[in-house]
């Protein structure tokens, strides 16, 4: 049972990490929105169509079969919910880069479910618009550059 609470929460916790924004599309012009499809991306598996919506500043450094095994290892799981609190802006520099931005900052609580158990959080995720399309950042720059999941 505590393996699967580790799975569980570490499954929430790569969410968390990952999600940020997202790309073109119909609702490109909205965050929230891109956001939103980014968390389903991840949830669905969609390893490939999240790592394509990665900030381009952090594609220069995690190769796309890394992010999908570390987003696979992570996946499995159901959003049971999905909740925006608050939508901001704020300047933030690129996780692993000195690359500062302007982004939007989304605060939003998820619950996942994984076989029996449900894991709640309440994070700052960031999209950021770039070329006419949202974009994503991960957390854990230091592993990925090393090679590793984070």
């Amino acid at each position: 049972m505590r393996k699967i609470a580790r799975i569980a929460i570490g499954a929430l916790a790569f969410i968390a990490g990952a999600c940020g924004g997202s790309g073109t599309g119909p609702d490109s012009a909205s965050p929230e929105a891109a956001f939103r499809r980014q968390v389903d991306f991840l949830a669905q598996g969609q390893t490939s169509r999240a790592y394509r919506e990665l900030h381009p500043a952090q594609q220069e450094f995690i190769p796309e079969a890394l992010y999908q095994q570390c987003a696979s290892e992570a996946g499995g799981v159901k959003i049971a919910s999905l909740k925006v609190k608050e939508v901001y802006d704020e300047k933030m520099t690129i996780p692993g880069t000195d690359v500062v931005v302007d982004a939007k900052a989304i605060t939003a609580e998820i619950e996942i479910e994984r076989g029996l158990l449900k894991n709640k959080a309440t994070n700052t995720y960031h999209e950021i618009l770039v070329d006419g399309s949202w974009r994503f950042t991960v957390s854990g720059a230091d592993d990925y550059r090393k090679g590793r999941c984070p």
